[in-house]
Protein backbone atom coordinates (compact mmCIF):
# COMPACT_ATOMS: atom_id res chain seq x y z
CA UNK A 1 0.00 0.00 0.00
CA UNK A 2 2.95 2.30 0.62
CA UNK A 3 3.97 1.79 -3.02
CA UNK A 4 0.52 2.92 -4.10
CA UNK A 5 0.80 6.17 -2.13
CA UNK A 6 4.28 6.75 -3.52
CA UNK A 7 2.90 6.38 -7.06
CA UNK A 8 1.57 9.91 -6.82
CA UNK A 9 -1.95 9.22 -5.57
CA UNK A 10 -2.55 11.81 -2.83
CA UNK A 11 -4.50 11.11 0.35
CA UNK A 12 -4.57 14.66 1.74
CA UNK A 13 -7.80 15.74 0.01
CA UNK A 14 -9.71 12.54 0.69
CA UNK A 15 -12.80 12.50 2.89
CA UNK A 16 -14.01 9.19 4.30
CA UNK A 17 -17.14 8.64 6.40
CA UNK A 18 -17.47 5.70 8.79
CA UNK A 19 -21.08 5.13 9.87
CA UNK A 20 -20.96 2.80 12.82
CA UNK A 21 -20.84 2.85 16.63
CA UNK A 22 -19.71 5.13 19.47
CA UNK A 23 -16.17 6.20 20.29
CA UNK A 24 -14.89 6.69 23.88
CA UNK A 25 -14.43 10.35 24.75
CA UNK A 26 -10.79 9.90 25.77
CA UNK A 27 -10.06 8.59 22.25
CA UNK A 28 -11.50 11.75 20.76
CA UNK A 29 -9.30 14.00 22.89
CA UNK A 30 -6.12 11.94 22.49
CA UNK A 31 -6.38 11.66 18.71
CA UNK A 32 -7.20 15.33 18.32
CA UNK A 33 -4.16 16.32 20.38
CA UNK A 34 -2.01 13.96 18.28
CA UNK A 35 -2.99 15.82 15.11
CA UNK A 36 -5.29 13.24 13.53
CA UNK A 37 -7.98 14.62 11.21
CA UNK A 38 -10.73 12.50 12.74
CA UNK A 39 -14.07 14.14 13.53
CA UNK A 40 -16.94 12.73 15.59
CA UNK A 41 -20.66 13.17 15.00
CA UNK A 42 -23.78 11.67 16.52
CA UNK A 43 -27.34 11.11 15.35
CA UNK A 44 -29.87 11.89 18.07
CA UNK A 45 -33.33 10.45 18.56
CA UNK A 46 -34.96 12.94 16.21
CA UNK A 47 -32.51 12.26 13.38
CA UNK A 48 -30.34 15.35 13.86
CA UNK A 49 -26.61 15.04 13.20
CA UNK A 50 -24.68 16.84 15.93
CA UNK A 51 -20.93 17.41 16.38
CA UNK A 52 -19.22 15.26 18.99
CA UNK A 53 -20.21 11.84 20.21
CA UNK A 54 -23.13 12.36 22.57
CA UNK A 55 -23.45 8.89 23.99
CA UNK A 56 -24.42 7.63 27.40
CA UNK A 57 -22.14 5.50 29.56
CA UNK A 58 -24.34 2.51 28.76
CA UNK A 59 -23.83 3.10 25.03
CA UNK A 60 -20.07 3.21 25.44
CA UNK A 61 -20.14 -0.03 27.42
CA UNK A 62 -22.18 -1.63 24.61
CA UNK A 63 -19.85 -0.24 21.93
CA UNK A 64 -17.48 -2.67 20.22
CA UNK A 65 -15.11 0.21 19.28
CA UNK A 66 -15.45 -0.94 15.69
CA UNK A 67 -15.52 2.56 14.22
CA UNK A 68 -12.34 3.74 15.95
CA UNK A 69 -10.49 0.59 14.90
CA UNK A 70 -11.65 1.06 11.31
CA UNK A 71 -10.38 4.64 11.51
CA UNK A 72 -7.03 3.36 12.80
CA UNK A 73 -6.60 1.00 9.84
CA UNK A 74 -7.06 4.04 7.61
CA UNK A 75 -5.21 6.79 9.50
CA UNK A 76 -2.70 5.24 11.93
CA UNK A 77 0.69 6.99 11.94
CA UNK A 78 3.75 5.80 13.84
CA UNK A 79 7.49 6.19 13.31
CA UNK A 80 7.68 2.80 11.60
CA UNK A 81 4.30 2.20 9.98
CA UNK A 82 1.16 3.97 8.81
CA UNK A 83 -2.43 3.35 7.83
CA UNK A 84 -3.68 3.21 4.26
CA UNK A 85 -4.59 6.90 3.96
CA UNK A 86 -2.93 8.67 6.92
CA UNK A 87 -3.58 12.12 5.43
CA UNK A 88 -7.32 11.65 4.88
CA UNK A 89 -10.06 13.43 6.81
CA UNK A 90 -12.27 10.85 8.53
CA UNK A 91 -15.74 11.58 9.91
CA UNK A 92 -17.09 8.96 12.31
CA UNK A 93 -20.88 8.90 12.74
CA UNK A 94 -22.36 7.19 15.78
CA UNK A 95 -25.48 5.73 14.15
CA UNK A 96 -26.31 3.34 16.98
CA UNK A 97 -28.49 5.97 18.64
CA UNK A 98 -29.72 4.82 22.02
CA UNK A 99 -29.65 1.12 21.12
CA UNK A 100 -27.14 -1.62 20.39
CA UNK A 101 -27.75 -1.65 16.62
CA UNK A 102 -27.87 0.85 13.79
CA UNK A 103 -31.35 1.52 12.42
CA UNK A 104 -32.67 3.11 9.24
CA UNK A 105 -33.77 6.08 11.39
CA UNK A 106 -30.15 6.86 12.40
CA UNK A 107 -28.23 5.67 9.35
CA UNK A 108 -30.31 7.68 6.83
CA UNK A 109 -29.50 11.16 8.26
CA UNK A 110 -25.85 10.13 8.78
CA UNK A 111 -25.55 9.09 5.13
CA UNK A 112 -27.22 12.27 3.89
CA UNK A 113 -24.96 14.41 6.09
CA UNK A 114 -21.84 12.57 4.86
CA UNK A 115 -22.75 13.13 1.21
CA UNK A 116 -23.54 16.83 1.77
CA UNK A 117 -20.15 17.25 3.43
CA UNK A 118 -18.28 15.80 0.48
CA UNK A 119 -17.45 12.27 1.64
CA UNK A 120 -15.98 10.40 -1.33
CA UNK A 121 -15.93 7.00 0.37
CA UNK A 122 -18.51 5.81 2.92
CA UNK A 123 -18.66 2.60 4.94
CA UNK A 124 -22.10 1.43 6.10
CA UNK A 125 -23.04 -0.93 8.96
CA UNK A 126 -25.52 -3.76 9.32
CA UNK A 127 -28.92 -2.09 9.79
CA UNK A 128 -32.13 -2.99 11.60
CA UNK A 129 -35.27 -1.72 9.92
CA UNK A 130 -38.70 -1.32 11.46
CA UNK A 131 -40.24 1.18 9.06
CA UNK A 132 -40.92 0.40 5.38
CA UNK A 133 -41.03 4.08 4.46
CA UNK A 134 -37.63 4.74 6.04
CA UNK A 135 -36.21 1.64 4.37
CA UNK A 136 -37.30 2.90 0.96
CA UNK A 137 -35.93 6.37 1.74
CA UNK A 138 -32.56 4.82 2.64
CA UNK A 139 -32.46 2.88 -0.62
CA UNK A 140 -33.17 6.08 -2.55
CA UNK A 141 -30.46 7.90 -0.56
CA UNK A 142 -27.88 5.21 -1.39
CA UNK A 143 -28.71 5.45 -5.10
CA UNK A 144 -28.49 9.25 -4.91
CA UNK A 145 -25.13 9.07 -3.12
CA UNK A 146 -23.73 6.94 -5.94
CA UNK A 147 -24.88 9.50 -8.53
CA UNK A 148 -23.23 12.25 -6.46
CA UNK A 149 -19.91 10.39 -6.71
CA UNK A 150 -19.74 8.66 -3.32
CA UNK A 151 -18.45 5.08 -3.15
CA UNK A 152 -20.25 3.01 -0.50
CA UNK A 153 -18.75 -0.19 0.93
CA UNK A 154 -20.44 -2.77 3.14
CA UNK A 155 -19.63 -6.19 4.59
CA UNK A 156 -20.71 -9.16 2.47
CA UNK A 157 -22.63 -10.69 5.38
CA UNK A 158 -25.88 -12.61 5.38
CA UNK A 159 -27.49 -9.85 7.45
CA UNK A 160 -26.64 -7.32 4.73
CA UNK A 161 -27.61 -9.34 1.66
CA UNK A 162 -30.15 -12.01 2.59
CA UNK A 163 -33.54 -10.48 3.20
CA UNK A 164 -34.67 -11.43 6.69
CA UNK A 165 -37.22 -10.11 9.12
CA UNK A 166 -36.07 -6.84 10.62
CA UNK A 167 -32.85 -6.45 8.56
CA UNK A 168 -32.05 -3.97 5.79
CA UNK A 169 -30.76 -5.57 2.58
CA UNK A 170 -28.20 -3.88 0.33
CA UNK A 171 -28.95 -6.38 -2.46
CA UNK A 172 -29.42 -4.65 -5.80
CA UNK A 173 -28.01 -1.33 -4.58
CA UNK A 174 -24.88 0.39 -6.00
CA UNK A 175 -22.49 -0.64 -3.23
CA UNK A 176 -19.26 -2.64 -3.11
CA UNK A 177 -19.59 -5.73 -0.93
CA UNK A 178 -16.43 -6.82 0.85
CA UNK A 179 -15.46 -10.18 2.26
CA UNK A 180 -12.31 -10.96 4.21
CA UNK A 181 -9.37 -13.23 3.65
CA UNK A 182 -6.70 -14.52 5.97
CA UNK A 183 -3.18 -14.87 4.66
CA UNK A 184 -0.93 -16.74 7.06
CA UNK A 185 1.90 -14.50 8.15
CA UNK A 186 4.92 -14.88 10.33
CA UNK A 187 5.75 -11.98 12.67
CA UNK A 188 9.07 -10.47 11.63
CA UNK A 189 11.39 -7.56 12.31
CA UNK A 190 13.87 -6.21 9.80
CA UNK A 191 16.27 -3.46 8.85
CA UNK A 192 15.65 -1.98 5.43
CA UNK A 193 18.22 -0.08 3.37
CA UNK A 194 16.93 3.48 3.05
CA UNK A 195 18.13 3.69 -0.56
CA UNK A 196 18.60 0.10 -1.65
CA UNK A 197 15.39 -1.27 -0.09
CA UNK A 198 17.18 -4.46 1.00
CA UNK A 199 15.47 -6.21 3.91
CA UNK A 200 17.55 -7.88 6.61
CA UNK A 201 15.54 -9.84 9.15
CA UNK A 202 16.70 -9.72 12.75
CA UNK A 203 15.85 -11.20 16.13
CA UNK A 204 16.75 -9.98 19.60
CA UNK A 205 17.62 -11.85 22.77
CA UNK A 206 16.79 -8.77 24.88
CA UNK A 207 14.02 -9.25 27.41
CA UNK A 208 12.45 -6.03 26.20
CA UNK A 209 13.28 -3.96 23.17
CA UNK A 210 11.38 -0.75 23.80
CA UNK A 211 13.96 1.53 22.22
CA UNK A 212 12.30 3.35 19.32
CA UNK A 213 15.05 3.68 16.71
CA UNK A 214 14.20 5.99 13.84
CA UNK A 215 16.32 5.79 10.65
CA UNK A 216 19.79 4.81 11.85
CA UNK A 217 23.31 4.78 10.46
CA UNK A 218 24.95 1.36 10.70
CA UNK A 219 28.75 1.11 10.73
CA UNK A 220 30.91 -1.95 10.34
CA UNK A 221 32.83 -2.37 13.62
CA UNK A 222 35.51 -4.80 14.76
CA UNK A 223 36.15 -6.07 18.29
CA UNK A 224 39.82 -6.93 18.62
CA UNK A 225 41.52 -9.42 20.90
CA UNK A 226 42.21 -6.69 23.49
CA UNK A 227 38.47 -6.06 23.92
CA UNK A 228 38.82 -2.74 22.10
CA UNK A 229 37.01 -1.16 19.17
CA UNK A 230 38.82 -0.41 15.95
CA UNK A 231 37.06 2.97 15.86
CA UNK A 232 36.89 5.10 18.98
CA UNK A 233 33.57 6.91 18.50
CA UNK A 234 30.33 5.30 17.37
CA UNK A 235 28.09 8.08 18.64
CA UNK A 236 24.53 7.90 17.25
CA UNK A 237 25.27 4.81 15.15
CA UNK A 238 24.37 1.14 15.37
CA UNK A 239 27.45 -1.08 15.27
CA UNK A 240 27.60 -4.19 13.07
CA UNK A 241 29.92 -6.78 14.64
CA UNK A 242 30.68 -9.96 12.69
CA UNK A 243 32.14 -13.23 14.01
CA UNK A 244 31.66 -12.33 17.66
CA UNK A 245 32.11 -15.19 20.16
CA UNK A 246 32.89 -13.42 23.46
CA UNK A 247 30.83 -12.15 26.38
CA UNK A 248 27.74 -10.32 25.06
CA UNK A 249 27.20 -8.31 28.26
CA UNK A 250 30.76 -6.96 28.04
CA UNK A 251 30.24 -6.11 24.40
CA UNK A 252 27.10 -4.08 25.16
CA UNK A 253 28.82 -2.30 28.02
CA UNK A 254 31.75 -1.30 25.79
CA UNK A 255 29.36 -0.21 23.04
CA UNK A 256 27.51 2.00 25.49
CA UNK A 257 30.80 3.62 26.53
CA UNK A 258 31.42 4.81 22.95
CA UNK A 259 27.82 6.14 22.81
CA UNK A 260 26.55 3.65 20.23
CA UNK A 261 22.77 3.46 19.90
CA UNK A 262 22.78 -0.29 19.42
CA UNK A 263 24.71 -3.36 18.32
CA UNK A 264 24.06 -5.86 15.53
CA UNK A 265 25.68 -9.28 15.83
CA UNK A 266 26.15 -11.51 12.79
CA UNK A 267 25.84 -14.88 14.46
CA UNK A 268 23.26 -17.61 15.22
CA UNK A 269 20.34 -16.62 17.41
CA UNK A 270 21.32 -16.53 21.08
CA UNK A 271 19.28 -19.02 23.04
CA UNK A 272 18.93 -17.27 26.40
CA UNK A 273 17.22 -13.97 27.13
CA UNK A 274 19.46 -11.09 28.11
CA UNK A 275 19.05 -7.87 30.03
CA UNK A 276 20.30 -5.31 27.50
CA UNK A 277 21.59 -1.87 28.40
CA UNK A 278 21.22 -0.81 24.75
CA UNK A 279 19.39 -2.54 21.87
CA UNK A 280 20.96 -5.75 20.61
CA UNK A 281 19.98 -7.25 17.25
CA UNK A 282 21.01 -10.55 15.70
CA UNK A 283 21.19 -11.11 11.92
CA UNK A 284 22.46 -14.03 9.88
CA UNK A 285 25.65 -13.91 7.82
CA UNK A 286 23.72 -13.19 4.62
CA UNK A 287 22.04 -10.21 6.29
CA UNK A 288 25.39 -8.88 7.46
CA UNK A 289 26.75 -9.25 3.93
CA UNK A 290 23.85 -7.22 2.50
CA UNK A 291 24.53 -4.47 5.05
CA UNK A 292 28.22 -4.41 4.16
CA UNK A 293 27.38 -4.15 0.46
CA UNK A 294 25.33 -1.04 1.15
CA UNK A 295 28.16 0.43 3.23
CA UNK A 296 30.60 -0.02 0.34
CA UNK A 297 28.22 2.07 -1.77
CA UNK A 298 28.24 4.77 0.93
CA UNK A 299 24.67 3.84 1.83
CA UNK A 300 24.67 3.16 5.53
CA UNK A 301 21.24 4.52 6.50
CA UNK A 302 18.79 1.81 7.50
CA UNK A 303 15.17 1.85 8.67
CA UNK A 304 14.09 -0.41 11.50
CA UNK A 305 10.73 -1.97 10.68
CA UNK A 306 8.47 -4.71 11.85
CA UNK A 307 5.35 -6.40 10.55
CA UNK A 308 4.37 -9.70 8.98
CA UNK A 309 6.19 -11.76 6.39
CA UNK A 310 4.07 -13.99 4.16
CA UNK A 311 4.26 -17.66 4.97
CA UNK A 312 4.16 -20.44 2.39
CA UNK A 313 0.64 -21.51 3.42
CA UNK A 314 -2.21 -20.59 1.01
CA UNK A 315 -4.75 -17.90 1.91
CA UNK A 316 -8.25 -18.75 3.11
CA UNK A 317 -11.61 -16.98 3.03
CA UNK A 318 -12.41 -15.56 6.47
CA UNK A 319 -15.72 -16.34 8.11
CA UNK A 320 -17.92 -13.51 9.39
CA UNK A 321 -19.17 -13.39 12.98
CA UNK A 322 -22.96 -13.12 13.24
CA UNK A 323 -25.00 -11.37 15.96
CA UNK A 324 -26.02 -14.83 17.19
CA UNK A 325 -22.40 -15.70 17.95
CA UNK A 326 -21.94 -18.15 15.08
CA UNK A 327 -19.80 -17.70 11.97
CA UNK A 328 -20.73 -17.74 8.31
CA UNK A 329 -18.99 -17.54 4.95
CA UNK A 330 -19.28 -14.25 3.00
CA UNK A 331 -22.34 -13.94 0.78
CA UNK A 332 -21.35 -13.30 -2.84
CA UNK A 333 -18.74 -10.55 -2.18
CA UNK A 334 -17.43 -8.32 -4.96
CA UNK A 335 -13.91 -8.44 -3.51
CA UNK A 336 -11.93 -9.84 -0.60
CA UNK A 337 -9.65 -7.67 1.56
CA UNK A 338 -7.30 -8.56 4.45
CA UNK A 339 -9.28 -9.11 7.63
CA UNK A 340 -6.80 -10.46 10.17
CA UNK A 341 -4.06 -8.83 12.27
CA UNK A 342 -4.47 -5.34 10.84
CA UNK A 343 -2.61 -2.61 12.74
CA UNK A 344 -4.92 -0.02 14.28
CA UNK A 345 -5.56 2.15 17.36
CA UNK A 346 -5.77 0.37 20.69
CA UNK A 347 -9.44 0.62 21.78
CA UNK A 348 -8.30 1.44 25.33
CA UNK A 349 -5.50 3.90 24.54
CA UNK A 350 -5.46 5.93 21.32
CA UNK A 351 -1.74 6.61 21.66
CA UNK A 352 -0.96 2.92 21.37
CA UNK A 353 -1.72 0.52 18.59
CA UNK A 354 -2.78 -3.08 18.38
CA UNK A 355 -3.98 -5.68 15.89
CA UNK A 356 -7.58 -6.03 14.77
CA UNK A 357 -9.26 -8.98 13.07
CA UNK A 358 -12.79 -8.94 11.67
CA UNK A 359 -14.89 -8.18 8.61
CA UNK A 360 -15.03 -4.46 9.50
CA UNK A 361 -11.25 -4.38 9.11
CA UNK A 362 -11.60 -5.73 5.58
CA UNK A 363 -14.22 -3.06 4.77
CA UNK A 364 -11.90 -0.32 6.09
CA UNK A 365 -8.96 -1.69 4.08
CA UNK A 366 -11.05 -1.74 0.88
CA UNK A 367 -12.37 1.77 1.64
CA UNK A 368 -8.84 3.15 1.93
CA UNK A 369 -7.84 1.44 -1.30
CA UNK A 370 -10.88 2.90 -3.07
CA UNK A 371 -10.00 6.37 -1.80
CA UNK A 372 -6.44 6.13 -3.17
CA UNK A 373 -7.64 4.94 -6.58
CA UNK A 374 -10.32 7.60 -7.07
CA UNK A 375 -8.02 10.28 -8.58
CA UNK A 376 -7.14 7.84 -11.39
CA UNK A 377 -10.78 7.53 -12.54
CA UNK A 378 -11.54 8.17 -16.20
CA UNK A 379 -14.59 10.08 -17.40
CA UNK A 380 -17.65 8.19 -18.53
CA UNK A 381 -18.50 6.03 -15.52
CA UNK A 382 -19.52 6.54 -11.92
CA UNK A 383 -16.94 6.36 -9.16
CA UNK A 384 -18.55 3.18 -7.80
CA UNK A 385 -18.45 1.41 -11.14
CA UNK A 386 -14.84 2.49 -11.75
CA UNK A 387 -13.63 1.35 -8.32
CA UNK A 388 -15.47 -1.96 -8.50
CA UNK A 389 -14.07 -2.69 -11.96
CA UNK A 390 -10.52 -1.65 -10.98
CA UNK A 391 -10.56 -3.82 -7.85
CA UNK A 392 -12.20 -6.86 -9.46
CA UNK A 393 -10.11 -6.80 -12.64
CA UNK A 394 -6.90 -6.86 -10.64
CA UNK A 395 -7.76 -9.28 -7.86
CA UNK A 396 -6.25 -12.73 -7.41
CA UNK A 397 -8.46 -15.78 -6.74
CA UNK A 398 -7.57 -17.90 -3.74
CA UNK A 399 -6.03 -21.15 -4.94
CA UNK A 400 -4.63 -24.20 -3.18
CA UNK A 401 -1.11 -25.60 -3.38
CA UNK A 402 -1.97 -27.27 -6.70
CA UNK A 403 -3.17 -24.05 -8.29
CA UNK A 404 -6.86 -25.05 -8.17
CA UNK A 405 -9.52 -22.55 -7.09
CA UNK A 406 -9.92 -23.35 -3.40
CA UNK A 407 -13.30 -21.68 -2.78
CA UNK A 408 -16.24 -21.05 -5.13
CA UNK A 409 -16.73 -17.53 -6.44
CA UNK A 410 -19.90 -17.06 -4.39
CA UNK A 411 -17.61 -17.10 -1.33
CA UNK A 412 -14.65 -15.15 -2.68
CA UNK A 413 -16.02 -13.01 -5.53
CA UNK A 414 -13.23 -11.71 -7.76
CA UNK A 415 -10.64 -12.75 -5.18
CA UNK A 416 -8.03 -10.96 -3.08
CA UNK A 417 -7.60 -7.22 -3.47
CA UNK A 418 -4.35 -5.94 -5.02
CA UNK A 419 -4.19 -2.14 -4.88
CA UNK A 420 -0.78 -1.57 -6.49
CA UNK A 421 -1.67 -3.83 -9.40
CA UNK A 422 -4.97 -2.01 -9.93
CA UNK A 423 -3.11 1.27 -10.35
CA UNK A 424 -0.34 0.02 -12.66
CA UNK A 425 -2.19 -2.53 -14.82
CA UNK A 426 -2.48 -1.92 -18.57
CA UNK A 427 -5.22 -4.54 -18.97
CA UNK A 428 -8.92 -4.25 -18.08
CA UNK A 429 -12.25 -5.86 -18.93
CA UNK A 430 -15.62 -4.12 -19.05
CA UNK A 431 -17.27 -7.33 -17.82
CA UNK A 432 -16.22 -7.89 -14.19
CA UNK A 433 -18.35 -10.96 -13.35
CA UNK A 434 -20.70 -13.43 -15.03
CA UNK A 435 -23.86 -14.73 -13.40
CA UNK A 436 -25.34 -17.45 -15.58
CA UNK A 437 -28.30 -17.83 -13.23
CA UNK A 438 -30.38 -20.98 -13.60
CA UNK A 439 -29.24 -22.76 -16.74
CA UNK A 440 -30.63 -26.33 -16.89
CA UNK A 441 -28.07 -27.69 -19.41
CA UNK A 442 -26.45 -26.54 -22.59
CA UNK A 443 -24.25 -23.60 -23.48
CA UNK A 444 -24.20 -19.82 -23.34
CA UNK A 445 -21.90 -17.38 -25.12
CA UNK A 446 -20.49 -14.23 -23.48
CA UNK A 447 -18.67 -11.46 -25.31
CA UNK A 448 -15.92 -9.88 -23.23
CA UNK A 449 -14.67 -6.41 -24.16
CA UNK A 450 -11.01 -5.80 -23.25
CA UNK A 451 -8.60 -2.88 -23.18
CA UNK A 452 -4.89 -3.58 -23.47
CA UNK A 453 -4.93 -6.25 -26.20
CA UNK A 454 -3.91 -4.03 -29.10
CA UNK A 455 -0.78 -2.18 -30.17
CA UNK A 456 2.24 -3.51 -28.28
CA UNK A 457 0.22 -6.22 -26.52
CA UNK A 458 -1.64 -9.40 -27.33
CA UNK A 459 -3.97 -11.46 -25.09
CA UNK A 460 -4.90 -15.10 -24.52
CA UNK A 461 -7.79 -16.51 -22.48
CA UNK A 462 -7.84 -19.56 -20.20
CA UNK A 463 -10.24 -21.30 -17.81
CA UNK A 464 -9.68 -21.75 -14.06
CA UNK A 465 -12.56 -23.81 -12.60
CA UNK A 466 -13.33 -24.22 -8.91
CA UNK A 467 -12.53 -27.65 -7.50
CA UNK A 468 -15.72 -27.70 -5.37
CA UNK A 469 -19.21 -28.08 -6.85
CA UNK A 470 -22.21 -27.79 -4.55
CA UNK A 471 -25.19 -30.01 -5.25
CA UNK A 472 -28.42 -31.01 -3.53
CA UNK A 473 -26.83 -34.33 -2.65
CA UNK A 474 -23.67 -32.79 -1.20
CA UNK A 475 -20.33 -31.25 -2.11
CA UNK A 476 -18.37 -32.66 -5.03
CA UNK A 477 -14.62 -32.10 -4.64
CA UNK A 478 -12.45 -32.80 -7.67
CA UNK A 479 -8.71 -33.23 -7.87
CA UNK A 480 -8.80 -32.09 -11.49
CA UNK A 481 -11.96 -30.08 -12.32
CA UNK A 482 -11.06 -30.12 -16.03
CA UNK A 483 -11.49 -33.91 -16.34
CA UNK A 484 -14.63 -34.50 -14.27
CA UNK A 485 -17.91 -35.28 -16.00
CA UNK A 486 -19.50 -32.61 -13.81
CA UNK A 487 -17.06 -29.88 -14.84
CA UNK A 488 -17.96 -26.73 -16.75
CA UNK A 489 -16.29 -26.50 -20.16
CA UNK A 490 -15.32 -23.14 -21.68
CA UNK A 491 -14.00 -22.60 -25.17
CA UNK A 492 -12.70 -19.26 -26.40
CA UNK A 493 -12.41 -17.57 -29.76
CA UNK A 494 -8.93 -18.31 -31.14
CA UNK A 495 -8.10 -14.65 -31.70
CA UNK A 496 -8.96 -11.31 -30.16
CA UNK A 497 -11.12 -9.27 -32.54
CA UNK A 498 -9.95 -5.66 -32.49
CA UNK A 499 -12.43 -2.77 -32.61
CA UNK A 500 -11.85 0.61 -34.23
CA UNK A 501 -11.33 2.30 -30.85
CA UNK A 502 -8.49 -0.09 -29.96
CA UNK A 503 -10.55 -2.35 -27.71
CA UNK A 504 -10.43 -6.08 -28.13
CA UNK A 505 -13.30 -8.58 -28.00
CA UNK A 506 -13.18 -12.25 -27.12
CA UNK A 507 -16.08 -14.67 -26.79
CA UNK A 508 -16.38 -17.41 -24.19
CA UNK A 509 -18.65 -20.38 -24.90
CA UNK A 510 -19.63 -21.75 -21.47
CA UNK A 511 -20.96 -25.33 -21.49
CA UNK A 512 -22.81 -26.55 -18.41
CA UNK A 513 -22.70 -30.21 -17.22
CA UNK A 514 -25.39 -32.44 -18.72
CA UNK A 515 -25.02 -35.61 -16.63
CA UNK A 516 -26.63 -34.27 -13.45
CA UNK A 517 -28.81 -36.72 -11.48
CA UNK A 518 -32.56 -36.29 -11.98
CA UNK A 519 -34.00 -33.70 -9.61
CA UNK A 520 -30.57 -32.48 -8.50
CA UNK A 521 -29.11 -28.99 -8.75
CA UNK A 522 -25.46 -28.15 -9.09
CA UNK A 523 -23.90 -24.81 -8.11
CA UNK A 524 -20.76 -24.28 -10.16
CA UNK A 525 -18.24 -21.46 -10.45
CA UNK A 526 -14.76 -20.54 -11.57
CA UNK A 527 -12.78 -17.89 -13.39
CA UNK A 528 -12.08 -16.84 -16.94
CA UNK A 529 -8.48 -15.62 -17.03
CA UNK A 530 -6.96 -13.23 -19.57
CA UNK A 531 -3.18 -13.11 -19.95
CA UNK A 532 -1.62 -10.00 -21.51
CA UNK A 533 1.71 -10.44 -23.33
CA UNK A 534 4.14 -8.05 -24.90
CA UNK A 535 4.58 -8.77 -28.61
CA UNK A 536 8.31 -9.22 -28.04
CA UNK A 537 7.83 -11.78 -25.25
CA UNK A 538 5.11 -14.41 -25.53
CA UNK A 539 6.55 -16.60 -22.75
CA UNK A 540 5.63 -14.59 -19.67
CA UNK A 541 2.46 -12.48 -19.27
CA UNK A 542 2.90 -8.93 -18.00
CA UNK A 543 -0.67 -8.79 -16.61
CA UNK A 544 -3.45 -11.23 -15.84
CA UNK A 545 -7.07 -10.52 -14.96
CA UNK A 546 -9.69 -12.95 -13.67
CA UNK A 547 -13.42 -12.72 -14.37
CA UNK A 548 -15.49 -14.82 -11.92
CA UNK A 549 -18.48 -16.80 -13.14
CA UNK A 550 -21.18 -18.79 -11.33
CA UNK A 551 -24.45 -20.51 -12.06
CA UNK A 552 -26.89 -23.26 -11.17
CA UNK A 553 -27.39 -26.33 -13.37
CA UNK A 554 -30.16 -28.89 -13.12
CA UNK A 555 -33.91 -28.90 -12.61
Amino acid sequence: MLALRQSGLPDRNIKIAIINDAVPEHHQKELRSAGYKINYLSVDGSGRVLPGHRQTRAQLLDSTSTSIQMAGILALRTSITSGIVPGATINIYNAFGTGKQATTATVLPALQHAVRNGAQVITMPEIVTRDNAQEEALRIAIEAAEKDGAVILVAASGHNFIRASGSFSYAGLPVISVGGYSKPYQPAHWFEGALSGKRIKYTSPCRSLKHNLKPVKILNAKWNTKNEWTIEKYEDTVMLVANFRSDVAALLSKAEEVQARGVILAMPVIGQELKCSIPLFVVNTRGAKLMKEDMKENRSDFLRKFGNIKSTEPATVSKIATPRGSQEMPIDPDILAPSTKLLTFDPHNARKYTQYSGISGAVAYAAGTAALLLPARQEGETNTRFIKRALQNNAYPIVDRNGLVAEPTFYQGAGMINAERAYKSTLSAELTSIDLGKLPTGAKVYFIMLRGCAGAYTCKAFHLPAKHLYGTSGIISMRDPHDSGFSVKITFSPKIRLMQDGRGMIYANIQVPINIPQGDKLHYSGYIGIDQYELSNQAHPVNTIYIPYKGVAGQ
